[in-house]
């Protein structure tokens, strides 16, 4: 059984209640980086005087870090802070365990730096899907990046 278009009933609506939005006053939030470190307390790198720029690069442009202006050299991510000590000279690094971070994609990470041109390991686990980048930062020091499909690290 079919129904003719014009026998059917339009549906009438309800006048609409007069309603004005209050503009809404509470201090925005802003959403946290989308990198996490692997840590446990914040982490604190040395580096040479004048690097910022490049570490900006590095840490704002590949790793999606944000740069906290108002304490120095420091980029945050979701969890915690990379914290860096401005030496004179350049840094002396006392052991080559490296700074773990989680990054949303390991293949978008790959594709930024070989656009770049910054060299770098890619490492493959054991297990499947335990895959990561190890890289430098202009400072030296050694960063492992992975992403979170896996069991990390």
């Amino acid at each position: 059984m079919s129904i003719d278009p014009e026998d059917r009933n339009p549906i009438e609506l309800e006048s609409s209640v007069e309603f004005e939005p209050v503009p809404d006053l509470r201090p925005r939030v802003n959403p946290p980086p989308p990198v996490s470190l692997v840590a446990v307390a914040d982490c604190r790198l040395p580096c040479s005087a004048g690097q910022w720029r490049e570490l900006d690069a590095f840490y704002v442009g590949i790793l999606c870090f944000e740069r906290d202006e108002d304490d120095g050299l420091v980029y945050r991510a979701e969890n915690f802070c990379v914290r860096f000590e401005i030496l004179e000279k350049p840094p002396e690094h006392e052991d080559y365990r490296p700074l773990r971070v989680v990054v949303p994609s390991l293949a978008e990470l790959i594709d930024k730096l070989f656009a770049l041109e910054v060299e770098f390991i890619h490492q493959r686990g054991l297990t499947p899907g335990n895959e990561s980048v190890l890289v430098r930062d202009p400072a030296g020091n050694l960063v492992e990046a992975g992403d979170s499909r896996g069991l990390l690290f």
